[in-house]
């Protein structure tokens, strides 16, 4: 059954407006009262300042230095072995050949006779006049090849036979002083060739005055 409400001082048509803004109000969400509702574990998701973001690419900068450092420093140790590891075979080479022909590469005397031990000129080891991997034709009684093939140093470089090379800077295989020698070397990395007494260069005496 249909209840009927009176609502005493209201016209009928008062009382129908008021009856449908009531149904309306209830009707609809309390906006008025709205509560914004988050989820607690979203408050954790705040976003980085500028001064933190330039903090942590200072940070990752400065540790990537570190890391490109001890890398450089550490290839360059292994390649300074492994060029003495080709300047020992070169000694070995040169030995060999000394020992066949009597004579150096380039056609010098054999280390030990008088003034052999500083004399000109430097030649390619990779050269035919060096006599390590082939021979010019003038290498009397020439039994090689000394070497299979004359490897580049690390940095490709050619290495290099200098009869009169000075030692004065502190090379790798020439310690402190400052005198002259028969030498062979590789150029380092910096690359530097026949006469060029580099600091960096990588060296093996084979005698000295």
């Amino acid at each position: 059954m249909r209840q009927i409400i009176f609502m005493k001082g209201f016209t009928p048509l008062e009382v129908q407006r008021h009856r449908r803004y009531d149904f309306y109000r209830k009707a609809q969400p309390p906006y008025d009262s709205v509560r914004v509702r988050t989820n607690p574990s979203l408050r954790l998701l705040t976003g980085f300042t500028i001064v933190e973001l330039l903090v942590t690419v200072s940070i990752i900068s400065l540790l990537s230095s570190v890391v490109l450092a001890s890398l450089n420093s550490a290839r360059t140790k292994s390649y300074t072995a492994r060029a003495q590891q080709d300047l020992a075979e070169f000694r070995k080479a040169i030995a060999l050949l000394e020992f066949d022909t009597n004579q150096a590469p380039n056609h010098h005397p054999i280390a030990g006779l008088p003034g052999s031990c500083q004399q000109d000129a430097e030649t390619y080891l990779d050269e035919t006049r060096a006599g390590i991997q082939a021979t010019d034709g003038a290498f009397p009684r020439w039994a090689g090849p000394y070497l299979q093939s004359v490897p580049k140093d690390p940095w490709g470089n050619r290495y290099i036979f200098d009869p009169d090379y000075r030692c004065f800077n502190n090379e790798v295989g020439c310690g402190s002083g400052d005198y002259w020698a028969r030498v062979v070397h590789s150029g380092g990395p910096n690359k530097s060739g026949i006469n060029a007494y580099e600091a960096d260069n990588i060296v093996l005496v084979l005698c000295r005055p």
